[in-house]
C-alpha cells in the first residue's frame, strides 16, 4: 500500500513538473520618455540584457540559486490571471511584456494589471527579475 501510494505521489510530482517547466523567460521594456528599448532573456544558463536603442548587449550565467527561487516563485496559472492592457506609450509611459516559454507553450501578457496584493506572486516575480537586471547594468557600467 506504502509503495503504491509513493508511486502516486511520484507521478503527481513528476507530472506538475512537467507541466509548469518553465524554459526561458523573456522580459521587455519599450517607450517612455527616454525611448527605451530593452529585451532580457533568462534561461538556467544565461541571462541576456539587449539595448537596442544603445545597441548594447549585457551577458551573464544564471546562477543556479537565482533561476531555481524564481521558477518556484511562480506558476504558470499565476500568469494567465494576469490580462493584457493597450500601449500606454502615446503618454510617454513604458510598455511592459513578459513572456514565459515552457514545453506546453508560452504564456504572458503585455502591460498586465498587476495588483500588489491579489497578484503578489506575479508582482514579485517581475520585482525579481527588474532587480537582477538592474544589477547587472551597473555592475556593467562598473557602479
Amino acid at each position: 500500500m506504502r509503495i503504491i501510494k509513493f508511486i502516486v505521489l511520484l507521478f503527481l510530482v513528476v507530472n506538475s513538473c512537467y507541466c509548469q517547466s518553465i524554459n526561458k523567460i523573456v522580459y521587455s521594456e519599450k517607450g517612455g520618455e527616454m525611448g527605451t528599448d530593452t529585451i532580457a532573456m533568462i534561461t538556467k544558463d544565461s541571462i541576456i540584457i539587449k539595448y537596442l536603442y544603445k545597441d548594447i548587449e549585457i551577458k551573464q550565467a544564471t546562477e543556479k540559486v537565482f533561476w531555481d527561487s524564481l521558477i518556484k516563485s511562480i506558476t504558470i496559472n499565476d500568469i494567465k490571471k494576469i490580462q493584457s492592457t493597450k500601449s500606454v506609450q502615446e503618454i510617454d509611459l513604458i510598455d511592459t511584456s513578459l513572456i514565459v516559454e515552457t514545453r506546453n507553450g508560452n504564456y504572458g501578457f503585455y502591460n498586465g494589471m498587476i495588483d500588489r496584493i491579489k497578484n503578489m506572486e506575479v508582482y514579485n516575480f517581475m520585482i525579481t527579475i527588474e532587480n537582477k537586471l538592474r544589477e547587472m547594468t551597473l555592475k556593467f557600467h562598473g557602479k
